[in-house]
């Protein structure tokens, strides 16, 4: 398998608008999060961090961790992911930490595997990168 990466900037954003609460939202300009994604032959995931969080770097208790291992169980092919996560929104600020590292991994994935995801898909997908943040699969940011 040929060796390829992508970088993915995903923004910090707002769902708690006035009467639109968890309804209407909108991206930032910034913060935004940057991850880059290798795809790799060896069915595992590797996640490391350049920022100054300390956030988990075992898959199993990291969101983009939670999402690839989807990625992985749904196109059930022998393929693992290499991460480097930049965090640049302050995990626990309200403005969708979580979110942007759900949504980086899930769309960071669809690009190394060719578009195999729709929409649909990646957004169920980013849900379980959710579930882990908050303990119930959700879709407000």
């Amino acid at each position: 398998m040929e060796s390829r990466s992508v970088t993915v900037s995903s923004p910090a954003t707002i769902a708690n608008l006035v009467c639109g609460f968890d309804i209407l939202g909108l991206a930032l300009q910034e913060p935004y999060d940057l991850m880059t994604v290798k795809l790799i032959s060896e069915p595992v995931i590797r996640i490391s961090n350049t920022d100054s969080f300390g956030l988990p770097t075992d898959p199993a208790q990291n969101v983009a961790g939670a999402v690839l291992k989807a990625v992985m169980e749904t196109c059930k092919r022998d393929i693992g992911f290499e991460v480097s996560m930049e965090k640049r929104i302050k995990p626990g600020s309200g403005i969708g930490s979580s979110a942007a590292s759900a949504a980086a991994a899930a769309v960071a994935a669809n690009q190394l595997l060719d578009g195999l995801f729709t929409t649909q898909e990646l957004i169920s997908l980013a849900m379980e990168g959710e579930k882990l943040a908050s303990g119930s699969r959700h879709a407000d940011n």
